[in-house]
């Protein structure tokens, strides 16, 4: 069996996200932290619209993305997702103390592999 190779092509869309995870997390309390409302938030045990048969959610969560379409330009995507957040070390720390902290990055293109 053959390999399939696609040409190279730049991402069409791009999209950074910041994710908080915790057992205990109460979306409006990291709102209330961070002074923004997230783009996503579940409570650990709600119901994901996601699969069939809908299930429970593992963890609770609080997401805030950025996306941004060709061109894109990462560094300024970061940018406009941390701008509206605050900058105090402290907070940071203390929230990582009690969540996990992530950022997700994702790349997305229209090209189609041929065979």
């Amino acid at each position: 069996m053959g390999t399939v190779e696609a040409e190279e092509a730049p991402p069409d869309e791009a999209g950074i996200a910041l994710c908080v995870y915790g057992e205990a997390l109460v979306p409006s309390e990291i709102s209330s932290l961070l002074g923004r409302n997230p783009t996503h938030s579940h409570l650990k045990g709600q119901l994901s619209a996601l699969g069939k048969p809908p299930r429970p959610y593992p963890t609770g969560a609080w997401l805030l993305e950025a996306r941004a379409n060709e061109p894109i330009d990462l560094d300024g995507l970061f940018e406009s997702l941390f701008a509206s957040l605050p900058r105090d070390p402290k907070l940071w720390q203390s929230l990582a103390a009690r969540y996990d902290l992530r950022i997700d990055i994702s790349l997305h293109t229209e090209n189609e592999c041929q065979p």
